[in-house]
């Protein structure tokens, strides 16, 4: 067992030294995240005045947003995990818990579905066994020509569809994230389906 469990007593000034050096000294990606993770958790950003946790690594810490994004949504996926203990995250790759964190978001057995990525013999072994598992799903681009000053409306639509995805974090930066920001058009689309018939 990694130290994992003493993150948490750490000091907000030594998870900030730690994470302003993370990348090369953190022996495993999941150490990264739960570093990163409770500096966004304890809101360090607030105290060091600035607006947002994105702000708070980029200017503080130094680390490319879309870097501290990806590591922030492993660490929210690790955390709903609450039948895999922290330190067992250290024994699979990134790979194998990136298809874990799409995996999760349809429900199941997360203890069956870790065992799954722990004994793959690859990624891709993985990647096909979890969608016989849960079924593969089909993807496809979907583009829509606006006005420009309709952008600000479904900006605002968006931000408040997060309110509802994802109530315990509904940070507007995060709509930078492609799979949050389908998310949330999905809420937009559902909520409208599901909203009284307009007399025809």
């Amino acid at each position: 067992m990694d130290d994992y469990a003493s993150l948490r007593s750490k000091t907000n000034e030594e998870l900030e030294t730690e994470a302003k050096d993370i990348f090369r000294t953190a022996r495993h990606w999941s150490r990264v995240c739960a570093v990163l993770g409770l500096i966004t958790d304890r809101n360090l950003y607030r105290e060091r005045g600035l607006g947002s946790p994105r702000a708070y690594a980029e200017e503080v810490l130094g680390i490319p947003r879309s870097e501290f994004y990806t590591h922030l949504n492993l660490w929210r996926m690790m955390k709903r995990a609450d039948q895999i203990e922290l330190y067992e995250w250290a024994e699979i790759t990134r790979a194998r818990a990136t298809l874990l964190q799409k995996i999760y978001g349809l429900g199941g057995d997360q203890r069956i579905y870790f065992e799954q990525a722990r004994s793959a013999d690859s990624t891709n072994a993985l990647r096909s066994s979890l969608q016989t598992m849960a079924g593969a799903e089909q993807w496809s681009i979907f583009r829509i020509r606006i006005p420009v000053d309709m952008v600000g409306m479904i900006d605002a639509a968006m931000e408040r569809a997060l309110r509802v995805v994802d109530p315990d974090n509904p940070d507007p930066e995060r709509l930078e994230d492609a799979d949050i920001r389908f998310r949330c058009f999905e809420e937009i689309t559902r909520s409208y389906l599901n909203a009284p018939p307009v007399p025809v």
